[in-house]
């Protein structure tokens, strides 16, 4: 009988234990699976002449390829990339993440990656026009381009 009751005090234990122990776990990985807050590193930000033939869209560039072509296109009328804080970049450490207005008829406007969260199975990234224009004649397409860590998971473009 003292056997007995050492084993269901000893299972007992051991349960009770082993509970706590998956809660703790539990918790860590719902830590893990909280959506957070990406900061960009800025590669270059301004505005092209809008004779590119860049259309307005949203990029997620991936590899050096793509990312030679588009400087090389940003590049038809102006050297725009030599204002990059990068034109070298790691593909398989980091991404692009590259958002084109639509030409404008006046220049003050611009296009801003204001923020990125990444989430469990995706990375919202919020698109704001901080500056809304009418301040030049001068006709021009504003463009932000960061990188952020290189990931997977699905890219969703919001704006706000």
């Amino acid at each position: 009988m003292k056997k007995l009751l050492k084993f269901l005090l000893v299972w007992v234990a051991c349960t009770t234990l082993c509970a706590g122990c998956n809660n703790i776990e539990n918790n860590d990985i719902d830590l893990v699976e909280q959506p957070f807050e990406i900061t960009p590193i800025l590669i270059g930000k301004g505005e092209l002449q809008g004779r590119e033939g860049i259309s307005k869209q949203n990029m997620v560039i991936t590899e050096n390829k793509d990312w030679e072509e588009l400087k090389a296109t940003m590049n038809l009328v102006n050297n725009v990339t030599e204002k990059f804080t990068e034109n070298t970049i790691d593909f398989s450490k980091y991404q692009l993440i590259a958002v084109f207005e639509e030409v404008k008829n006046n220049g003050g406007w611009s296009i801003d990656i204001t923020k990125i969260t990444e989430y469990k199975d995706k990375i919202v990234i919020l698109i704001t026009n901080l500056k809304k224009g009418n301040l030049t004649s001068v006709i021009d397409q504003p463009f932000h381009i960061v990188k952020i860590p290189a990931s997977k998971k699905e890219m969703v473009f919001e704006n706000n």
